[in-house]
């Protein structure tokens, strides 16, 4: 196989990264239990909960948060989602030692004491951003499965492929910041102070 740019380059090494991730990921969801109704979960939902697995592990909140003092990771979703389950499938995963706790909203009862990730599912029928900026400036991790300018990852699909934005500026107003590997994995990213 030869490349024409350093760019062909990079688009094989990530394409040839997130099938890793992938198979590692079906791999994982292959110990599900027998309670699982295994097509209830499809593919494309595994594929997710890798990323969002990988982008709390890559990420790091300031030492002074909750979610470096606390013994779990307190995960947030709007919308129905299939994660929990999928989380369960595997034993229950943990990151830096750490349990993960799920917890579904709506946007009434949206606080960010309780919230280390913020998840909005691609079935929440709300606004994205205007959640997101009155989050702005807590050191919440927020993730979109739909379009938005201001969550710190934004999941992307097509029909074959999928991969994520990062807005670094968001991500610094609240404290946060992501290791220089997951950056180089991102489609594209919306540098601090832009």
């Amino acid at each position: 196989m030869t490349f024409s740019s350093p760019k062909h380059i990079l688009a094989h090494i990530v394409r040839m990264r997130c099938l890793v991730a992938v198979i590692l990921l079906c791999a994982f969801s292959s110990c599900a239990t027998a309670d699982d109704d295994p097509e209830e979960i499809d593919q494309q939902s595994q594929v997710k909960a890798g990323l969002i697995y990988n982008f709390i592990n890559f990420s790091r909140w300031p030492d002074s948060t909750a979610a470096t003092q606390e013994s779990k990771y307190t995960i947030c979703f709007l919308g129905d989602h299939p994660y929990q389950q999928i989380f369960n499938s595997v034993g229950g995963a943990t990151i830096h030692g750490k349990a993960l706790e799920f917890i579904s909203l709506n946007d009434t009862d949206l606080s960010d004491e309780n919230c280390h990730v913020l998840v909005f599912h691609a079935s929440y029928e709300g606004n994205p951003d205007k959640t997101l900026q009155a989050l702005s400036s807590y050191p919440v991790l927020t993730i979109s499965e739909k379009q938005s300018d201001q969550a710190m990852i934004s999941l992307r699909f097509d029909k074959k492929t999928m991969s994520f934005n990062v807005n670094q500026d968001a991500a610094t107003k609240a404290g946060i910041s992501f290791s220089a590997r997951m950056l180089r994995l991102a489609a594209s990213i919306k540098e601090a102070g832009s």
